[in-house]
C-alpha cells in the first residue's frame, strides 16, 4: 500500500507527494504537483542539485546545464552531463540528479511546461508530434553549443522582465526555439536515412538568409518533380514542405519583432511575405496573438 505525505514548499507554494511504486525496490517517487507553475504556462529557475529521491511530475519538465557535470539517471540509463547536455521529460517520466557525483560548479536550467501548452505548440508543427515526443521517437536529450546557450537566456531574461502582454509571446518563442532544437536533433540522427538532396533541401529551408526566396524557386534547382518532393518531404519529416518552411519563417519573424525596431511592414519584407494579411494569420495560429496586438504592448 502506497505511502504518501504532503509537505508544503513556501517557496516556491507547491505540493508535493511521496509515494512508493515498488516496495520491493522500495523506491521513492517525488511527483510534484503543477501548482509549481503559480498560473503560467513556463516556470523556470537557475537550480544547483538538491539530493532527493527519483521523481517524475505532473508536467514537462525540460533542463539544460549550464555549467559543471553530474550524474544523471532515467529509468533506461545513467549519463554523466556537462555543459549543453539538454533533456526533456514527459509526465510518467522517472529521472534524478546524483548530488553526491555532483561537481561544486554544477547548476542547471529547469523549465516546467504545462502538458496542454507544450501540446499547443506541438500541434502546430503536426498533429502527433506530442505523440512522438511521449512515445520517444524524438531524442530525449541533445547537446547545446554556447550560442544556442546564450539564446536562451537572453531569451529567460526576458521573459523575467516581460509584462503580462508581453509573456505570453516570448513564451510561445522559447517553446518553438526548444522544440525546434530537439527536432533539429532528429534530424541528424535520420540523416543517414535520407536522401542525399532531401538533406540539402532541409537544409537551405532552414537559412534565414533564404526566408523571402520563394518556395517554388528553391524546389526548382533538384532534378525531381514537385509532387515527388512533397510527397517524400511529408514522409520523411512528418509535415508538408510549406508548413515547413513558414514555421521558419515566422518564428524568425517573431524573433525580428522582439529584437529589432522593424516594422511588421518591414519585417514582412524582410522574410517575402507579399500578403500581410497571410503572415498576420500565420503568426496568430503559431503565437496566438496577432503581431499588431502584441506591438502595442
Amino acid at each position: 500500500m502506497s505511502k504518501f505525505q504532503y509537505l508544503s514548499n513556501k517557496l516556491d507554494k507547491c505540493v508535493i507527494l511521496y509515494y512508493n511504486i515498488d516496495m520491493s525496490k522500495n523506491i521513492k517517487i517525488q511527483k510534484i504537483d503543477d501548482y509549481i507553475l503559480l498560473g503560467y504556462d513556463i516556470h523556470t529557475r537557475v537550480k544547483p542539485v538538491r539530493q532527493g529521491a527519483p521523481h517524475t511530475h505532473e508536467f514537462i519538465e525540460i533542463f539544460y546545464v549550464l555549467s559543471g557535470s553530474s550524474n544523471h539517471y532515467t529509468e533506461k540509463m545513467v549519463s554523466r552531463i556537462s555543459t549543453g547536455d539538454t533533456y526533456i521529460l514527459l509526465p510518467g517520466d522517472i529521472h534524478n540528479h546524483d548530488k553526491s557525483h555532483s561537481s561544486k560548479d554544477f547548476l542547471y536550467r529547469d523549465i516546467l511546461i504545462r502538458p496542454h501548452f507544450f501540446r499547443e505548440i506541438c500541434d502546430s508543427y503536426y498533429s502527433t508530434l506530442y505523440d512522438d515526443f511521449a512515445a520517444k521517437n524524438i531524442p530525449i536529450n541533445i547537446q547545446l553549443i554556447s550560442s544556442n546557450l546564450s539564446l536562451f537566456e537572453n531569451l529567460f531574461m526576458k521573459l523575467s522582465n516581460a509584462s503580462d502582454g508581453e509573456r505570453q509571446i516570448v513564451t510561445k518563442l522559447l517553446l518553438h526555439e526548444l522544440i525546434s532544437a530537439f527536432l533539429k536533433q532528429k534530424m541528424l540522427q535520420k540523416s543517414e536515412q535520407l536522401p542525399s538532396w532531401l538533406i540539402t533541401l532541409i537544409s537551405e529551408l532552414n537559412r534565414p538568409a533564404n526566408f523571402a526566396t520563394p518556395l517554388n524557386e528553391l524546389l526548382s534547382v533538384f532534378h525531381y518533380t514537385k509532387p515527388y518532393m512533397c510527397s517524400a518531404f511529408k514522409k520523411h519529416v512528418g509535415m508538408t514542405i510549406t508548413d515547413y518552411f513558414n514555421i521558419n519563417r515566422i518564428t524568425h519573424a517573431n524573433s525580428l519583432l522582439n529584437a529589432t525596431d522593424y516594422t511588421i511592414k518591414e519585417i514582412c519584407e524582410t522574410l517575402g511575405f507579399l500578403n500581410i494579411s497571410h503572415f498576420y494569420s500565420l503568426y496568430k495560429k503559431h503565437f496566438g496573438k496577432t503581431p499588431r496586438k502584441h506591438s502595442a504592448n
